[in-house]
């Protein structure tokens, strides 16, 4: 990818235990509706992206 379009926004500054903040779909499903058309996806929250299991489905390192 050489271009980014946007707007994007980051996710982890409004993640919370409350729909729509509460889960990966939901949360985008509101960014969309805010008018953003990018997501950055962040990786400390199991509930939104579960890191480890991306790795162990992933295990091949990038180059």
């Amino acid at each position: 990818m050489t271009t980014l379009k946007g707007p994007g926004i980051f996710l982890a500054q409004f993640l919370s235990d409350k729909p729509p903040f509460n889960n990966f779909e939901s949360i985008c499903l509101w960014a969309a509706e805010k008018g953003f058309v990018g997501v950055q996806i962040p990786t400390g929250d199991p509930n939104i992206f579960d890191l480890k299991l991306a790795a162990e489905k992933n295990p091949t390192p990038m180059k």
